[in-house]
């Protein structure tokens, strides 16, 4: 609630406030023009953001199985050198990284995917 009323109702308001001064001062192709970049804008970003969600979530899950496994490894290290294990572990726990690895380059792509969109929608200069 806090941060629908401090942050959401204030940029909406804003907003309305700038394209009524645009509609005002200078008619209704700006007003018209900054409206829909807006509206592009919030579209995109929830679009894009919902995407993302699944690769941020595979890397969570990916890091938590590394970690996992590493803990289980070196808590039980006793076992693994009595059965003479570890380069079993060692693969394992290789296996893991790498698929933390790969659902983190998936998530940074998601992410320079959205921000470059959101650039492209609305360039800083």
């Amino acid at each position: 609630m806090r941060f629908f009323v401090f942050n959401i109702v204030p940029t909406f308001v804003e907003i309305f406030m700038v394209v009524g001064i645009l509609l005002f001062n200078y008619g209704w192709g700006f007003a018209l023009i900054t409206l829909v970049s807006v509206m592009l804008y919030t579209w995109f970003s929830i679009a894009a953001t919902e995407w993302r969600t699944r690769f941020v979530r595979e890397a969570n899950i990916a890091d938590s199985a590394s970690n996992t496994r590493a803990v289980d490894s070196l808590l039980n290290f006793e076992t693994v050198k009595y059965f003479t294990n570890e380069e079993f572990e060692a693969q394992r726990y290789d296996y893991e990284l790498g698929k933390w690895e790969q659902a983190r380059r998936k998530n940074r792509l998601s992410l320079f995917s959205l921000n470059g969109g959101q650039a492209l929608i609305m360039p800083s200069r």
